[in-house]
């Protein structure tokens, strides 16, 4: 098992299980913190497969429910991910398998064999995890002497268990499919995933091809309550997710990315009048727009904020770039604190390199090269420095628009940064005279 699956490290397990017995990572308190998390991931999962059992008498049936008790959260955090992007302007989570990890040990595993036990809260989540165990245990055991044996047929032994079952199994269908194909057949999906799952649903729970049209009148009615109570919530936007934006006073540090401009590096906002004017700007476009549409020339905001109680917020929007050009909050926002301050941040420049056609020689061709500067002389580097400034410091927002009109002829890497972990690159255009001519003093040297 440790050898196909997970090799330990003294942080955990890595995946990569190479010189399995060579490994100095393979002492016996690691190997028995693996095999704990182990233990401690079949005895949650074992006990809810055992009270699924006290449920139902039908084998099928048994393994369904074994499967669905377990995985009921992740299926009902997946939907609510789903449904919030497809409904809620700006508001998309992506599935966080870390949000998991509060529901089911299993999920720990992402984080490396040790998962729960090496954090900071061991304890506490082992006596949560167990204690869940232990009471689900429990519980089996009080069905077991209270249940009465099924007669032939029977799907489940308690008839509020099976039309609880209906209404789940009812809405996860409806929900996969109208989330799928609602942008192809809009509110239409929805009922078409309800007809299909609802008369599955009811096979399955009768154990039978014929459900009996009366005594499904009400089941059908339930369901469609659940369903349309759930779809509304979030078309309407009754927790006013929407809408939200935090307090300028609660953010303790942020992030705001965005098509044409960036916060300076890997460095976050913390100035309060920089965060006020943000959040100012953030609370006109929820303001002015309720749904993302990309049929008019665009631009984007992201919005990333790390609150004083620890929570993270973040938002997505799809905007028209007229509607930004005429923004009186993003303009001085842009003018005042989004222009990139180059000069700092070149300040670290080692390396750079240079991609692109023979056309930044004015000589046309398809060919297209790369170039690798190598270590910069000091003089190099001020020269790339001093064109950088001059060229991409755009002192507006619609300057920066007017030269991304302009034709790209190449690009330019740079590595190094002072304040940025990664490479960062740049379009090199015809309006962008002074990198432009540096390039081609470079490619030349090159190519001589």
């Amino acid at each position: 098992l440790l050898a196909v699956c997970k090799q330990p490290t003294s942080d955990g397990i890595d995946f990569y299980g190479s010189e399995l017995w060579n490994n100095s990572a393979y002492s016996l308190g690691n190997i028995a913190i693996w095999l704990a998390m182990l233990l401690i991931v079949i005895l949650f999962v074992y006990s809810l497969c055992v009270l699924a059992a006290m449920l139902t008498g039908n084998v099928v049936l048994q393994l369904l429910t074994s499967g669905g008790l377990n995985l009921l959260i992740p299926a009902f955090y997946l939907c609510f991910v789903a449904y919030a992007d497809q409904f809620l302007f700006g508001y998309s989570t992506g599935f966080d398998t870390k949000v998991l990890q509060y529901f089911h040990p299993l999920f720990w595993l992402a984080d490396g064999a040790a998962g729960f036990l090496r954090s900071e809260n061991a304890a506490l989540w082992t006596i949560l995890f167990v204690g869940i165990s232990l009471a689900a245990a429990a519980g089996s055991y009080l069905i077991y002497k209270i249940r009465s044996l099924e007669r032939t047929g029977d799907s489940y032994v308690f008839a509020p268990v099976k039309w609880a079952i209906l209404v789940i199994l009812v809405f996860f269908g409806t929900s996969v499919f109208g989330l799928c194909f609602s942008y192809d057949f809009g509110f239409v999906a929805y009922v078409i995933g309800y007809a299909a799952s609802f008369l599955i649903s009811m096979m399955i729970i009768r154990g039978s091809f014929r459900i009996g049209f009366k005594k499904s009148i009400i089941p059908a009615v339930i369901c469609i309550a659940v369903v349309a109570a759930a779809t509304a919530g979030f078309a309407f936007d009754i927790f006013k997710l929407e809408k939200y934006v935090p307090k300028a006073e609660n953010v303790a540090s942020m992030d705001l990315y965005g098509y044409g401009f960036r916060t300076k590096g890997t460095e976050k906002i913390t100035d309060p009048e920089e965060i006020a004017l943000i959040t100012d700007l953030h609370k006109k476009i929820v303001a002015d727009f309720s749904r993302d549409d990309t049929s008019f020339e665009w631009t984007s905001f992201t919005f990333n904020y790390k609150l004083k109680n620890g929570r993270s917020v973040s938002r997505h929007y799809i905007v028209p770039i007229d509607y930004v050009k005429n923004n009186e909050e993003f303009n001085r926002l842009y003018t005042e604190y989004l222009k990139d301050d180059f000069a700092e941040m070149f300040a670290g420049i080692k390396t750079a390199g240079l991609c692109g056609s023979l056309d930044l020689l004015d000589q046309v061709s398809d060919t297209y090269m790369s170039v690798d500067i190598g270590e910069f002389s000091a003089e190099q580097k001020q020269a790339l420095v001093d064109a950088l400034l001059e060229d991409y410091q755009y002192d507006s927002f619609n300057e920066y628009l007017e030269a991304e009109n302009d034709e790209v002829l190449g690009y330019i890497y740079l590595y190094g940064f002072s304040n940025l972990k990664d490479s960062m690159n740049f379009e090199i255009r015809k309006c962008n005279r002074n990198v432009l001519a540096l390039a081609k003093e470079y490619i030349t040297e090159y190519l001589e």
